[in-house]
C-alpha cells in the first residue's frame, strides 16, 4: 500500500510538472527556411547543386519543422536551440550520404524486390502496413517471425534501412510521424540469446533514421519478452521511451490502437485477435510494400501491387 501510495504521490508530481510546461512558440516557416539555408552551406566550399544539397532539399519541411520545435531536454520550457536542431539533421544526412541509401531505395523499387529479401532470413517480420486515423503509417515487427540463429545482423540492419526509409521518403507533405507495434511476447528465447547484438543494433538504426518521428508506439512483451523493453528503455532517448506503451497481451494491445485510431476494428490483424490479413505480397515483397504504403498515406485505395507496378 506504501509503494503504491508513493506510486501516485509521484505520478500527480510528474502531471504537474507537464501542465507547468508553457506552450512552445510555433516554427516559422523563415525559421525552417533559414535551417535549409544553413544546412546547404555545411559543407564550406561545396557547390548547392551537389549530392549533399540534393539530400537536403529532400528533406520534409514538416520533419525540420517537427525537429525544430522540440522542447529542448536542458530546459524544457525552450525550444531546442537552432545549433541543436541543425546537429541533429545533420547527424541524419550525413548517415544518408555515408549509406547511399537514396540509390539504393531506387534501384530496389525498381526491382522484383529478391535484392532485398536476400538480405534477411526472417521474411515477414518487419513492414509497413495500413494508416492511422490522421493518415500516418504503421510500422510492424513480428518476433515471432525472427529467425534470430541464422540472422547476420549488418544485413538485416540494411534490410530495415531500406524498409524505413522508403516509406518515410514516401511521407505526403503534411505527413512527417510514424506509429511501431512491436510483437516480442512469441520466439525462441535460447535463439534471441545467441543474437545479443541484434537489438541494440536495430535500437540504433531506428535513433539514427527515425529522428523525431515516433507518435506512439505498443510493444508487446507477454511474459518472455520484457527484457528487451528494459534493454530498449537503457538505449532508447527518453523522448521515444515516452511515446511506448508495453503491454502483455496482443488483444489488450489491439484495443488501446482502436482507441487510439492507429487501426480500425476491421484493421486488427489476425496474429492480434482480429480478422485483418496482412497481404503476403506486402510483407515479403519490397517493391510492392513501398507501393502500398505510399498509396494509403495518400489515402488513396491500398491496392496490392506486383513488383511490376499492375495490381
Amino acid at each position: 500500500t506504501s509503494n503504491q501510495s508513493m506510486g501516485k504521490r509521484n505520478h500527480t508530481s510528474s502531471s504537474s510538472s507537464v501542465l507547468l510546461l508553457s506552450a512552445l512558440p510555433a516554427v516559422s516557416d523563415e525559421e525552417v527556411n533559414q535551417m535549409i539555408a544553413s544546412l546547404l552551406l555545411f559543407k564550406e566550399g561545396e557547390s548547392c547543386e551537389g549530392e549533399w544539397a540534393n539530400e537536403v532539399r529532400r528533406l520534409s519541411i514538416e520533419w525540420i519543422r517537427a525537429v525544430m520545435g522540440q522542447r529542448y531536454k536542458k530546459n524544457k520550457q525552450k525550444r531546442r536551440p537552432f545549433e541543436y536542431s541543425e546537429k541533429k539533421l545533420i547527424e541524419y544526412l550525413l548517415w544518408r550520404k555515408k549509406t547511399n541509401i537514396t540509390s539504393k531505395i531506387a534501384q530496389h523499387i525498381n526491382s522484383d524486390g529478391s535484392g532485398v529479401a536476400k538480405l534477411t532470413t526472417s521474411q515477414g517480420c518487419f513492414y509497413w502496413c495500413g494508416v492511422d486515423s490522421e493518415g500516418s503509417p504503421n510500422l510492424w515487427y513480428r518476433a515471432d517471425k525472427q529467425c534470430f540463429d541464422s540472422a547476420i545482423i549488418q544485413s538485416e540492419m540494411e534490410r530495415a534501412a531500406l524498409v524505413m526509409q522508403a516509406g518515410l521518403d514516401a511521407m505526403p507533405t503534411k505527413t512527417c510521424t510514424i506509429n511501431f507495434i512491436i510483437c516480442f511476447d512469441v520466439f525462441n528465447l535460447l535463439k534471441a540469446m545467441k543474437k545479443p547484438g541484434l537489438a541494440p543494433a536495430f535500437i540504433k538504426a531506428f535513433i539514427t533514421i527515425c529522428p523525431d518521428r515516433l507518435k506512439r508506439a505498443y510493444m508487446v512483451t507477454g511474459n518472455i519478452g520484457h527484457m528487451f523493453y528494459k534493454l530498449a528503455v537503457s538505449l532508447a532517448p527518453a523522448s521515444i521511451m515516452s511515446k511506448v506503451v508495453e503491454t502483455r497481451s496482443r488483444e489488450d494491445a489491439a484495443r488501446q490502437m482502436v482507441n487510439e485510431g492507429i487501426v480500425s476494428e476491421e484493421e486488427v490483424p489476425e496474429f492480434m485477435g482480429g480478422e485483418c490479413v496482412h497481404d503476403e505480397q506486402i510483407t515479403l515483397n519490397y517493391p510492392t510494400m513501398i507501393r502500398s504504403i505510399t498509396l494509403a498515406m495518400k489515402g488513396e485505395k491500398e491496392a496490392v501491387v506486383d513488383a511490376g507496378g499492375k495490381e
